[in-house]
Order: C-alpha cells, then sequence, then structure tokens
C-alpha cells in the first residue's frame, strides 16, 4: 500500500504483523537454525493425519487456547511440501528473529491520514497480542480499529458475518485515498501532515 499507492484505495488489516516486537515463541522458534529440518521430521507419514486430526479435535473443545487450532492443521498438513517449508522460513525469518519481529510497520503507520485503513483483531489473539491493536490509535490515529470479543487470531474464521459487515460498512463510508507516491515520500520523510498538502498529486 505504501510502495505502490496509487493502486491502493484503502487497506483492511485483519489480526496483522508489524505493530510491536511481540509475536508467539512458536513463531519465533521457526527462526531457529534447523527449524526447516524440524519441521520436514514433524510433519512426515504416518503420523502426520493423527497430529492433524488431534489438532483438529482440540479445536473443537471451545477453549481460548486451542481456539486456532484447525487452522494450524492446515498450516501443518501444508509444511509435507519442501517448497512450502521453504517459503514459511523464509518469510518468517524475514520479518521474526528469537527478540520477537524486527520488521514493523510503525514508521509508515501515520500513511494512515492519507489512504482510509481499518484494523481487525481478535480480543484473545495467541500469535500477535491485541495490545498491538490498540498501539494503533496512536501510530495510526487515521484507523478504524475494532476488536472482537471471544476471537482469537483468525476473527474472520471465528466471526465471518461480522467481519464480512465490519468490511463493507467501511468501505461504503469512507472515500477511497487518493495519495501518490511524492505524498508518501513526503510524510516518510518530514512527518508533517501540512506539508503533505502542498505536494502536487502527480506521480514520478
Amino acid at each position: 500500500a505504501y510502495q505502490y499507492p496509487e493502486r491502493t484505495d484503502r487497506l483492511v488489516l485483519v489480526a496483522t504483523g508489524g505493530f510491536g516486537p511481540e509475536v508467539s515463541w512458536a513463531v519465533r522458534g521457526l527462526t531457529v537454525p534447523g527449524a526447516g529440518a524440524v519441521l520436514g521430521a514433524a510433519s512426515l507419514w504416518p503420523w502426520r493425519p493423527a497430529v492433524a486430526e488431534g489438532l483438529r479435535l482440540l479445536s473443537r473443545t471451545g477453549l481460548r487456547y486451542t481456539r486456532d487450532l484447525g487452522e494450524m492443521a492446515g498450516v501443518y498438513e501444508a509444511l509435507a511440501l519442501p517448497e512450502v517449508r521453504a517459503a514459511v522460513h523464509h518469510v518468517v525469518r524475514s520479518a521474526v528473529d528469537w527478540r520477537g519481529q524486527i520488521v514493523t510497520m510503525t514508521d509508515r503507520a501515520d500513511l494512515s491520514r492519507l489512504m482510509p485503513m481499518c484494523i481487525i483483531w481478535g480480543a484473545d489473539d495467541l500469535v500477535f497480542p491485541v495490545k498491538h491493536a490498540r498501539a494503533a490509535d496512536e501510530l495510526a490515529p487515521g484507523a478504524e480499529v475494532h476488536v472482537l470479543p471471544d476471537s482469537s487470531h483468525f476473527p474472520h474464521k471465528d466471526h465471518p458475518d461480522e467481519v464480512a459487515r465490519l468490511i463493507v460498512d467501511f468501505v461504503q463510508r469512507t472515500e477511497p485515498g487518493t495519495p501518490h507516491r511524492e505524498q508518501f515520500r513526503e510524510l516518510l520523510r518530514s512527518g508533517d501532515i501540512a506539508e503533505v498538502d502542498d505536494v502536487p498529486d502527480t506521480d514520478v
């Protein structure tokens, strides 16, 4: 959205990374040397079907700490493919290390003042803590923030109708953002929205 603002009208973020360093230890573990080999061994036949079904059964208990295991079962099954393991490992290591998230949007969240932004989060998110959503009020003062109760890292799965309603309502109520790269560049450089107003609406 900030690299190609002319192609983006609005931005909706659901349980997103990038609003702070904290992330679950399970994700941090993927950055440890040898994690790829461990993932490969852990997803081998014949225990892969049994583990995946066990995760799905646990997700149906309704407990806060097991709610997302049904979705994780699908991720776990996909890890049997070497190319999936390589992709997951690459993506995670590019943004996370043992300390947590090392790439954040905190220095770019101000761009919400030029483009409508909606943030949706689960109150019980165990991957990215809900305090990140609440921090968005300070980091992205122009953004709408919705925290859904009784929901974890997949609010669109836990409350699909509510998430769809929030997104449709957001699109209907807001005017498309019309920023251009020159305006984004000036806001990133100066941090002053007043100076951006004087930047021509032309791309380079």
